[in-house]
């Protein structure tokens, strides 16, 4: 489990910072930290060893439960909230800036388009909405304090899988609402990061990883050959020309000497009923 000087480091909070909030909370505790330091150990080791000897009250099951569920919804509520957002980022992240550029240069209107593009990151509709972390750092975290984040990395890895969950549910205009798919995918692109970093992956490899995952489980579609099948017979017989003929001269000929063997029959057969009684 996370100590609180841990979870203080990681909401940015240097070491000063923290010795100066346990003297606050404690007066003996500024000389015991000043003599610690003329002792030589360093200002970390200090407030790990403080930290380790603070009592966590333990939780109760049905509180453990409360609050597992009200994380997840806020998770939830975050990400739907930031989705205008989040989409805004993506789309301008996939405009090809610097082949534009490329090409505006050669034409004479590289300084003309340079300053559409910074206009265009600095006043996009978009960045006047918020994002999940905004809303969560300034919405949640102020009505709830710590009581929604994650004490330890399975928390964390969970709230993770509930946001990826959540941002591949919504559904976008015309679109039906659905679940097992963008749960399977959250998952198999979480523990696609998951076993990258314990290979030795850096952050923006189990990054990539999740994304290649999610983008090739979204590809699959169990009736997709099926529908490839009808879109493709419905393209070809909407091109035949509604005219069109075939020279079967050729397959008639063969018809008609086929038939006269049936008509005919086997002189070698047991019995010699005709095949067809034409």
């Amino acid at each position: 489990m996370t100590s609180p000087y841990e979870r203080a480091k990681e909401y940015g909070y240097s070491d000063e910072e923290i010795a100066q909030f346990l003297s606050k909370r404690d007066k003996s505790f500024s000389q015991k930290y000043e003599k610690a330091l003329s002792s030589g150990y360093e200002p970390t080791e200090i407030l790990q060893f403080v930290s380790s000897k603070e009592k966590t009250p333990k939780e109760s099951f049905l509180s453990n439960i409360g609050r597992q569920t009200g994380r997840s919804a806020a998770r939830i509520t975050e990400t739907a909230l930031g989705a205008p957002r989040a989409f805004g980022e993506f789309l301008e992240s996939i405009v090809p800036e610097t082949l534009i550029k490329k090409g505006a240069e050669k034409v004479g209107l590289k300084e003309p388009v340079e300053k559409g593009f910074e206009f265009a990151k600095k006043y996009a509709p978009y960045k006047a909405l918020p994002s999940s972390e905004e809303i969560r750092k300034g919405v949640t975290k102020n009505l709830f304090g710590e009581k929604l984040e994650p004490k330890n990395e399975w928390e964390a890895k969970a709230d993770t899988l509930v946001s990826d969950f959540a941002a591949l549910a919504l559904p976008f205009p015309g679109t039906q609402f659905k679940l097992l798919k963008p749960a399977l995918l959250a998952l198999g692109g979480n523990a696609a990061s998951e076993v990258l970093g314990r290979m030795g992956g850096t952050e923006k490899q189990k990054a990539y990883a999740k994304l290649g995952t999610i983008v090739a489980g979204s590809m699959i579609n169990p009736k997709a050959a099926e529908t490839l099948k009808n879109d493709l017979y419905s393209q070809a017989r909407e091109s035949r020309p509604a005219d069109a003929t075939v020279d079967a001269s050729n397959l008639s000929s063969k018809a008609t000497a086929l038939e006269k063997t049936l008509i005919k029959g086997d002189p070698k057969a047991a019995s010699k009923t005709k095949s067809l009684g034409l």
